[in-house]
């Protein structure tokens, strides 16, 4: 249960920061402020998207979170007993 909930935070939060990375990086990339940066007349630039980084990141965190919660809690429950 505490691997399940581990798992299911931290994937919650890298699927929130990467919407508002992506959300930041078209911001970032607007025509206004690639003028800023480049100069004007300097074309258009091509925006590379780190995949591989995205993907460890948003899918592993969140294994890696229940693994490691997984190991470090102990839910082992008392057996109980019989009434006689």
């Amino acid at each position: 249960m505490v691997a399940a909930q581990a798992a299911y935070i931290s994937g919650l939060g890298a699927l929130v920061g990467l919407a508002g990375g992506v959300a930041a990086g078209v911001a970032l990339s607007s025509a206004p402020a690639r003028t800023m940066v480049r100069g004007p007349g300097t074309g258009a630039g091509t925006i590379s998207v780190p995949w591989l980084f995205l993907a460890v990141v948003v899918l592993g965190l969140p294994v890696l979170a229940a693994l490691l919660a997984g190991l470090v809690t102990r839910t082992r429950s008392a057996p109980a007993r019989r009434m006689t």
